[in-house]
């Protein structure tokens, strides 16, 4: 990820309220689609503009090329407003974070986040590394608002989980069974992330099971087929379906399992 600042001119003869829901607005816009990343992100006025200091996926991120159709309608109401071109600057590297994927060919990607995580809900099937929203197609232009949505309550969730008291089963629930109202959610996304971008899989986190032998002999929730794997994918995959794009691992309070993490084979 990118520490990245921009700065947005504005003409004080124009109404200050307008400019700064125009700003406010367009700001929203670039969150829903994968420009930026984050939870907040503050604006400041200054005597002659707005500025914005934030993260985005990649250095080029905040280029009109990614911005799409809805941000183009938001951009064209500067003009109107009072508001000027953008000025942005790429600042340096966030270091507490994963810079983005870089394959040329992806053969498939994965809906997956966690509480910890402020990278992008995408990661790549080859690399695992983040793909930035923006990456999606404007074929489906609500599906990237959508996934930043789900991504937030996956994100409530596995803190619920994680932190224990009175929600951990809830978000254990959540987050673990495949007919839960996140899962199902979660897994209608990645059907639509197959229909217009890559094939799409769904991961379904472990933690609980009655025994190593019940957990190494597990079938896919969905189609009850096979889908251990011989060879971990990225260090955290011990399951895999192609037949129902899910994926899943051994659950985490086993003691740990030799595993290959040489990655995936094609």
């Amino acid at each position: 990820m990118k520490i990245a600042e921009i700065r947005i001119p504005f003409d004080k003869m124009y109404d200050e309220q307008r400019q700064s829901e125009t700003v406010s607005e367009f700001v929203r816009g670039l969150s829903e689609h994968g420009c930026l990343v984050g939870d907040s992100v503050p604006i400041a006025r200054t005597e002659g503009d707005f500025r914005i200091y934030t993260i985005t996926p990649e250095a080029d991120a905040l280029s009109a090329e990614n911005f799409g159709q809805q941000l183009q309608s938001l951009l064209s109401a500067f003009k109107e407003a009072g508001l000027g071109p953008l000025d942005t600057v790429v600042i340096g590297d966030d270091p507490g974070t994963i810079q983005c994927c870089s394959c040329g060919i992806r053969s498939f990607i994965i809906l997956y986040t966690s509480f910890l995580d402020d990278e992008p809900p995408l990661r790549c099937g080859n690399c695992f590394k983040p793909v930035p929203l923006y990456r999606i197609p404007d074929s489906d232009p609500d599906l990237r608002a959508e996934i930043s949505d789900w991504a937030d309550d996956y994100r409530s969730c596995d803190r619920f989980w994680i932190c224990s008291g009175v929600g951990e089963k809830f978000g254990y629930d959540q987050i673990s069974k495949y007919d839960s109202p996140l899962s199902r959610e979660g897994m209608k996304l990645s059907e639509r992330l197959t229909s217009v971008f890559r094939p799409s899989y769904y991961y379904l986190y472990r933690y609980k099971t009655h025994s190593e032998k019940a957990e190494m002999a597990r079938k896919c929730p969905i189609c009850g087929g096979d889908w251990y794997l011989e060879r971990r994918l990225h260090n955290k995959f011990d399951f895999k379906c192609d037949k129902c794009r899910l994926l899943s691992n051994i659950a985490f309070d086993l003691k740990p399992v030799a595993r290959s993490e040489n990655g995936y084979d094609d």
